[in-house]
């Protein structure tokens, strides 16, 4: 029987992703960075400086558990308020947005889009 993973994309800021990645709710995890946009990326992009989004790392969390996930979306939720960001959490397969968590994100919102409520 294989454990059940849970595997979501994190984007935000690189402090925004840093303090993340520092925090408890993702120690246990299997955890890959990526930088967003480069000068290359700007340089081929087809719509202008003032779209372009550079600065932003995604951050791609395997979880084991729900447990784990509900753990995480209450972090997050936290660090939003602290850093007052917003934090983007996405579909790693398919790059389609699941939430974009603020400081008015309700906790238990947050975990069942994620789909872990309680």
């Amino acid at each position: 029987m294989t454990t059940p993973q849970f595997a979501f994309a994190v984007e935000s800021g690189k402090e925004t992703i840093q303090e993340l990645l520092d925090d408890r709710s993702v120690a246990e995890c299997q955890v890959s960075v990526r930088n967003r946009g480069s000068s290359v990326d700007a340089l081929n992009s087809p719509i202008g400086a003032p779209e372009l989004v550079l600065g932003l790392q995604t951050a791609i969390i395997v979880f084991k558990t729900g447990a784990a996930v509900a753990a995480f979306a209450t972090a997050l939720v936290s660090l939003a308020i602290k850093l007052k960001q917003l934090i983007d959490v996405l579909d790693p397969k398919t790059g389609e947005k699941i939430a974009t968590v603020s400081q008015n994100t309700d906790p238990n919102a947050l975990k069942k889009l994620l789909g872990v409520a309680e």
